[in-house]
């Protein structure tokens, strides 16, 4: 009713004009209207429509006793849109009893303002990647010492021909069958040091590149994380699904799950980081103590990686799961 259209006006370049359609509504009418619409009557509120709240961890949690996906849900209270997270089986109820329904928003910052603090502390970084990193230096070093061995196992091999050869030369040696027989066989043990001092060179390199990328990996973590709040919704959670494997939710603590380097650490973690979670507390800030069916404030503290997890990584491209643990899409 607000648009001048009905009273017979089209507009043009900025200006109105009188339009050759037929007007619905008189001049009179149409002002009387829009009085009435301002002046808020019953029956005549625009309320504005509430933008949908970005779920930024919608597919990483995952309920801790039966092992399905959260989902996203909301429901509306005294006019406010309220946005949740609750287990996927439990909402279908098909085979989970836990009912509790975690604030969206409250776990969202919760998560958010821990890896902020991790940004401002290098040492809870190398927490999150210290273990991986470690055992890598560690198969560098074994690399490194084995590869050095048998490079001075070549080294002397390679000595002793070209001695052989400096003997014949100079004829101090006879070249004879005995003489032939023992270079031909000093020859093929070059050979053969040669591949495998080779060998051992490219694995050693390989555990170094792992080894040596911490440094790089810490700072490219830092930089993300300080920045974090400036970019949009759907790079936060771009930028979360890079990072966080899954979080498996408890009633008092959250198992969290990073990835580490892609394609290179294939050892499965019996269990995700374990922060040092404090109790969760209902949604009038009383402590829930476990109880089902009650909505729940969680709070994350302590440190990235309080456990002795091997992080791992997957190929990104494959497709997440649903609540029935079957493959989106």
């Amino acid at each position: 009713m607000k648009n001048p259209f009905y009273k017979g006006l089209i507009k043009y370049n900025g200006e109105y004009f009188k339009g050759k359609h037929t007007p619905i509504i008189s001049d009179e009418l149409w002002a009387l209207a829009n009085q009435r619409i301002k002046e808020k009557l019953p029956g005549h509120q625009f309320i504005p429509r509430q933008k949908e709240y970005a779920y930024l961890l919608s597919g990483l949690l995952k309920c801790g006793y039966c092992g399905s996906h959260y989902i996203a849900t909301s429901c509306v209270s005294h006019g406010t849109r309220h946005y949740y997270y609750n287990c996927g089986r439990a909402k279908q109820k098909i085979g989970c009893d836990n009912t509790k329904s975690i604030k969206a928003r409250q776990l969202d910052a919760a998560l958010l303002e821990y890896f902020k603090r991790a940004s401002q502390d290098r040492t809870l970084i190398a927490k999150a990647i210290g273990k991986a990193l470690i055992e890598a230096k560690e198969h560098y070093d074994e690399a490194d010492r084995a590869y050095a061995d048998s490079a001075a196992k070549l080294a002397q091999l390679q000595a002793e021909g070209q001695r052989m050869l400096d003997l014949a030369v100079n004829g101090d040696i006879q070249r004879g069958p005995s003489y032939k027989a023992k270079l031909a066989k000093l020859e093929t043990a070059i050979t053969e040091q040669e591949k495998e001092a080779e060998k051992l060179k490219q694995t050693r390199d390989e555990h170094g590149m792992m080894a040596y990328a911490g440094e790089h990996i810490t700072e490219n973590i830092e930089y993300a994380l300080a920045n974090f709040d400036k970019a949009q919704p759907e790079t936060q959670r771009n930028l979360l699904r890079a990072l966080i494997k899954d979080i498996r939710l408890f009633d008092d603590k959250a198992e969290i799950s990073l990835y580490l380097i892609d394609g290179k650490l294939t050892n499965t973690p019996e269990q995700g980081t374990e922060p040092q979670t404090g109790k969760n507390t209902g949604s009038e800030g009383q402590e829930n103590n476990g109880k089902k069916g009650k909505k729940i404030t969680p709070r994350i503290d302590g440190g990235l990686n309080n456990s002795e997890t091997m992080f791992v990584s997957r190929q990104m491209w494959l497709p997440g799961q649903d609540s029935n643990l079957q493959p989106i899409g």
